[in-house]
């Protein structure tokens, strides 16, 4: 229930939401969270080009100033616990504090599922590939 809370309701916007999903799976190399993730992210309307550039995000001219906020956050939240002061307050400037914890534990819930996903090697479901998977999984 509270995965599914976090990816169908919430304060933060679908879109972050399923941006930060396909970040933190490429991150934690969970191809099953990858396909997944992208797919949804493609249903609220993230493009093709944004999820095959999230892992450039800061140098790409894709990303708006939130979006680049949130994926520096996921990001350092990725090799320490939470992100740098400078990246919460400039957060702050974008999102309610409600919003923040949020993205807290959408971020700590991802964590867990890619690392399990990982561990016990998850296959990938036989449903047709997205193309943005199918296209990162290519090199593109």
């Amino acid at each position: 229930k509270m995965q599914s809370t976090l990816i169908f309701k919430g304060k933060v916007s679908r879109q972050h939401r399923e941006m930060v999903n396909v970040f933190v799976g490429l991150k934690n190399g969970c191809e099953y969270c990858v396909f997944h993730h992208s797919a949804l992210a493609l249903t609220v309307g993230v493009s093709k080009d944004k999820l095959d550039a999230v892992e450039k995000y800061a140098e790409s001219p894709l990303f708006d100033e939130v979006e680049k906020l949130i994926l520096r956050y996921a990001e350092e939240y990725q090799n320490r616990p939470g992100a740098s002061p400078e990246v919460i307050e400039s957060l702050r400037k974008h999102y309610s504090e409600e919003q923040l914890v949020e993205l807290d534990v959408l971020l700590g819930v991802a964590n867990l599922a890619n690392r399990l996903n990982v561990s016990f090697d998850i296959e990938i479901d036989h449903a047709p590939e997205p193309q943005a998977a199918l296209s990162r999984r290519a090199g593109g």
